[in-house]
């Protein structure tokens, strides 16, 4: 099956899947290495967006909540499973 994408969002969707990764993991840097105690050998990254984190709130937005936003906004999120 063909999908109808034009080439401005092929690019779109291109750029998404390599700067994306790219930022998620740099705010998960960031965001441990603020965390007094955080060791990213023994706790999971989604600690770092857990109930009791300090970042809870910067990395369950920044982190999580506006990357699947924006794919359920754009339709990627049905493109990305065909």
């Amino acid at each position: 099956m063909k999908l109808n994408i034009s080439n401005k969002t092929q690019r779109l969707l291109i750029l998404s899947g390599v700067i994306g990764p790219v930022l998620f993991f740099t705010l998960l840097t960031i965001l441990g290495l603020m965390w007094n105690g955080y060791n990213p050998m023994t706790t999971g990254m989604s600690e770092i967006g857990a109930v009791d984190s300090p970042f809870k709130d910067i990395m369950n937005y920044l982190g999580f909540s506006l990357y699947h936003r924006n794919i359920k906004k754009k339709g990627f999120l049905l493109l990305s499973l065909k």
